[in-house]
């Protein structure tokens, strides 16, 4: 062998040596970082999520996990929900409802329940945030099993997450202390709209929706709820936006159990996120981790004499001796209780509707125009012609109600 092949060959064995090691640290830098003990959930990937807005787009909405509260016997719903989430990229984790519940382990007021739906409902949400605390889950959206969405739910939840920050955050060029929203001191003044678009936030960094620490409900889904005026000693402020595609126009629109204050004061195609008030139906809702110990404390262990919802409704409000908690809702709603062509009894394991042989007779979910389920064929065949519920220019559709 020449000295000048010999020299070459351990000139390649020392270059890969050098290159390897610098591949080890490059690896190490990147992966092996110590856990940080705040709360913040790194990465894009579903279940993984910082403050970017890019991050809602991933399979959880940027959140760290999206649960659906399903009986086992309610096979239909889990197949709905499963598709659904399949087809617009999302990553459900099924929680077992509640059938049975022992008196003795209710908090004080639980025997004023007459309902045990209503009482299984609320155990069945109990013990999912039960889980969230014991497994530290920074931030989480639960879900009822019957509950539909637009298919372009992602492009919606980043839009809210514009709102949600324009609500929490403090502005990007003022001072720390120069909030959007209002505290109790300036609580009875003027209603303020915010303009998404002409209002930047700072880009938060434990979620994309703001700092975890600074909120414990989002409320997504429901049916009715009343945005907050002076009188109500809430934050007043509001985020609106405007031009929204996927909002019907206010003919279509129903309040349900809330206000006409959107119907009635807005244009066409505007969503606004405001501090909850009110709120009715618990479909869907997202909870940061502060949120779910308070939540699990106040109606888990305090005190629980009424529904689910209702009983948010109070830590929400800051009623029924109860200090406030950070929530926000959306109006219209995000998530919406899917109707589907079947018997209306069978709609509702909570309540027990007296509808006899009654079917509904039109599929649809309320102030959800491209149903996620009411297109469940034109998805699963690849077809683009997206039913539309509520059409622009028409009146308001006849759904069987």
């Amino acid at each position: 062998m020449s000295l000048g092949l010999a020299g070459n060959r351990l000139w390649i064995a020392v270059t890969g040596g050098i290159l390897l090691i610098i591949l080890a640290f490059a690896s190490v830098s990147t992966y092996g970082k110590a856990p940080s003990l705040r709360l913040k959930a790194p990465g894009s990937r579903a279940g993984e999520s910082g403050g970017s807005l890019q991050d809602v787009h991933n399979a959880t909405l940027g959140f760290q996990k999206i649960f659906a509260i399903n009986l086992p016997s309610r096979t239909d719903h889990r197949d709905s929900i499963s598709l659904a989430a399949h087809l617009t990229g999302l990553q459900v984790d099924y929680w077992d409802g509640v059938t049975s519940l022992e008196s003795k382990t209710l908090p004080p007021g639980g025997e004023e329940f007459t309902s045990k739906g209503a009482l299984f409902a609320w155990r069945a949400h109990m013990n999912l945030l039960r889980h969230i605390v014991e497994n530290n889950i920074t931030t989480a959206l639960i879900a009822e099993d019957d509950i539909d969405w637009d298919i372009r739910i992602k492009s919606q939840m980043e839009d809210y997450a514009r709102a949600s920050r324009v609500v929490l955050q403090t502005t990007s060029s003022g001072p720390a202390d120069d909030y959007y929203d209002a505290d109790y001191t300036s609580a009875g003044g003027a209603v303020i709209d915010y303009n998404v678009v002409e209002h930047p936030t700072t880009e938060p960094t434990s979620s994309p929706y703001g700092e975890i620490e600074t909120w414990d409900i989002f409320w997504l889904g429901h049916c009715g709820v009343k945005m907050p005026t002076p009188s109500d000693n809430l934050p007043t402020n509001r985020a609106v936006i405007y031009n929204d595609p996927t909002v019907p126009e206010t003919q279509h629109i129903d309040a349900e159990f809330g206000d006409r204050q959107l119907v009635d004061g807005y244009p066409n195609h505007t969503r606004i996120v405001s501090h909850a008030h009110d709120n009715v139906c618990s479909l869907a809702y997202a909870i940061s981790l502060p949120g779910a110990r308070k939540i699990l404390y106040e109606l888990g262990i305090k005190r629980i004499d009424r529904a689910f919802d209702l009983a948010l409704t109070s830590v929400c409000g800051g009623t029924d001796r109860r200090p406030r908690a950070t929530c926000l809702s959306v109006m219209p709603q995000i998530f919406a209780g899917y109707h589907p062509i079947a018997l209306r009894a069978s709609l509702s394991d909570i309540g027990t509707p007296e509808h006899g042989d009654e079917y509904t007779t039109v599929a649809f979910s309320k102030n959800i125009r491209w149903s996620t389920r009411g297109n469940f064929e034109q998805l699963v065949y690849g077809r683009k012609q997206y039913t539309d519920t509520f059409r622009d220019g028409e009146p308001k559709p006849d759904l069987g109600e």
